[in-house]
């Protein structure tokens, strides 16, 4: 025969023509299923849903792995979120094993506080539970100690402190009203609950009252509360440098009424705290005008240059003193212990 029947050529063609497309189509999908650094765990994830032959194609490879990194973050939150969880069950089971036996909440009456208890340094026997420590009505002046593990009923020291804040509770009216908030954060260009901030805070440290002349009273801070609050108990009273504390009082008291009302510690804070304070310079230098002239001159600086060397020299010396008396507390806490000696130098080391 010196040629092919038509059938045998037509099944050659058929069959050379599937062997070509069995191989292209093996190429392709190896290529397409080929794993990748950047999306083997996104890839991973899909490795049993059947792929499609329709030739559709496939998300970028920088949008697979951001995808990747966004679910392994969402997960790692979610894992330290249960985990917080946990921690925070876990601990007030805990809690609620201690028992603070002979002490009652002065709030609910719970006999015997469990948990966490409440001390107040500043009364001679004030204690509160958790729950009422964070909604019963106290000085604000007052500050209370957080006690988690119960301690015997007689070794608390029974004699109260005296209050950290120089307020005077008896001179205080009521809050300014939300009209009052309002205008005052407005006109200051603060929020809201800076200025009840404020207010809180002004609140342990008034501690007068000035009359105006309309008989009219306002709760203020004068200069003996300013003094004790800005100084250190190892001062007793008298700040090292008068002149700069004469300066800072006089920053809040603009008008030298010789007394801080609230609009005046609001002002002051607001231009510290505020995103005024590097706007104008003014309030900052009329600190150094001494004498009130609208001039600055040499002698103003060197004043207050000295009197804020003073204060710093104080602060240093207080801060040497306190660290040595901690080393010798330390120091004769070990000599009575059992330690050796030599434990003393290591704990130096």
């Amino acid at each position: 025969m010196s040629r092919y029947h038509p059938a045998v050529i037509a099944g050659v063609s058929i069959a050379a023509v599937y062997g070509i497309y069995i191989i292209y189509t093996a190429a392709c999908v190896d290529s397409g299923t080929r794993l990748r650094r950047s999306n083997a765990v996104r890839r991973s994830r899909r490795v049993h849903q059947p792929q499609g032959m329709d030739g559709a194609a496939e998300p970028p490879a920088d949008e697979l792995a951001n995808t990747e990194v966004s679910v392994t973050a969402d997960e790692d939150h979610s894992q330290g979120l249960k985990a917080l969880l946990y921690h925070i069950a876990e601990d007030n089971a805990k809690r609620k094993g201690f028992q603070h036996r002979g002490i009652f909440c002065e709030g609910c009456g719970m006999l015997p506080i469990r948990s966490v208890r409440y001390h107040c340094l500043n009364c001679a026997d004030y204690d509160l539970c958790s729950t009422c420590e964070a909604t019963t009505q106290h000085p604000i002046t007052h500050v209370f100690a957080k006690i988690k593990i119960p301690l015997p009923v007689l070794s608390q020291p029974s004699k109260p402190l005296e209050p950290w804040y120089p307020g005077k509770l008896t001179h205080f009216p009521r809050p300014p009203s939300p009209q009052d908030i309002q205008a005052l954060s407005q006109s200051l260009q603060v929020k809201e609950h800076d200025i009840f901030a404020w207010w809180e805070q002004f609140h342990c440290l008034a501690n007068a009252e000035l009359v105006r002349l309309d008989g009219s009273r306002r709760t203020a801070i004068n200069r003996r509360a300013f003094d004790f609050a800005m100084t250190s108990h190892r001062w007793h009273g008298r700040p090292p440098s008068v002149h700069l504390y004469d300066r800072m009082f006089a920053f809040y008291d603009s008008d030298s009424k010789g007394a801080i009302l609230f609009d005046d510690f609001s002002r002051g804070m607001a231009y510290i705290r505020g995103g005024n304070r590097f706007r104008s310079l003014e309030p900052a230098l009329r600190g150094y005008d001494i004498d009130n002239d609208g001039y600055l001159e040499p002698a103003d600086f060197l004043r207050m240059f000295r009197a804020k060397y003073l204060l710093d020299s104080q602060i240093t010396a207080d801060l040497i003193e306190m660290a040595a008396e901690a080393h010798t507390k330390t120091s004769s806490d070990m000599i009575k212990s059992s330690q050796p000696l030599s434990a003393l130098f290591h704990e130096d080391d």
